[in-house]
């Protein structure tokens, strides 16, 4: 019965490279989960820096828009109160457009 001993040792061989298959089925699972856990910490850490960064510019230019918007207003007031005010000019000019619209 050769040939029994021959079928039996083709079956090992089998049985022998299933469990490799398996085995590097199982090694290839736990390589891309890792590989996922690093590249979703890597996305997680370049997210945050990004955001952290535009949070910082955001907020400078916030303040940039502030610090502009006082000196125009401050700007305008110091105009207004050095301007002088001419009545007598504003009151013929008042005057004069009065009398044409009649």
């Amino acid at each position: 019965m050769p040939t029994n001993d021959l079928l039996e040792r083709l079956f090992d061989v089998e049985r022998t490279a299933e469990a490799m298959v398996s085995g590097a089925r199982e090694e290839a699972g736990r390589r891309l989960d890792s590989a996922k856990t690093r590249a979703q910490r890597h996305y997680t850490a370049a997210y945050d820096a990004a955001r952290a960064e535009a949070l910082a510019a955001l907020e400078a230019s916030e303040a940039s828009s502030r610090e502009e918007y006082r000196a125009a207003i401050e700007s305008y007031a110091q105009k207004l109160e050095s301007s002088k005010i001419d009545r007598a000019a504003f009151d013929a000019l008042c005057d004069s457009a009065l009398d044409e619209g009649l």
